[in-house]
């Protein structure tokens, strides 16, 4: 049996039971990001990668309430950079995530990078699943 053809509305289920686009539009380094983003929705993209240290979670935020597409049919993930690592500093840094989308949640929040040493990572992972309970984020998950 052929495997389906790979499209940009492709589809996999997180462990979380929530389903990510395969192909996501990622905004790294892209201090205008707005503009980009629009675009990559007329084209057929559904989810956009950032990051809090990328400094354009706030362009995303407004190019998906521009864009005219539900915030439910849109894929959002951002990432905690080490300076943020530890318990109450994630905490915070989600709800600053949040303020700066201007969203009720984020569908894919990672921990960026390993640099704070285990226990601080212990205390970020933590404080993201208190947040995925409290409903502020759908997916947690490990980048880099």
């Amino acid at each position: 049996m052929a495997s389906p053809a790979l499209s940009i509305g492709s589809t996999t289920r997180l462990s979380s039971g929530h389903l990510i686009p395969l192909l996501g539009f990622g905004v790294y380094q892209n201090y205008d990001a707005k503009p980009a983003v629009l675009e990559a929705f007329r084209a057929g993209y559904r989810h956009v990668d950032s990051a809090q240290m990328y400094r354009n979670e706030a362009q995303l935020g407004n190019a998906v309430r521009e864009s005219g597409l539900r915030r439910e049919d849109v894929f959002i993930t951002t990432k905690i950079a080490s300076r943020d690592h530890g318990y109450s500093k994630t905490l915070k840094s989600v709800d600053a995530s949040l303020t700066r989308f201007q969203f009720d949640y984020v569908d894919l929040f990672l921990i960026h990078d390993p640099l704070s040493g285990k226990q601080k990572r212990l205390e970020t992972y933590k404080a993201l699943l208190e947040a995925k309970a409290a409903g502020k984020i759908k997916s947690v998950g490990v980048s880099n």
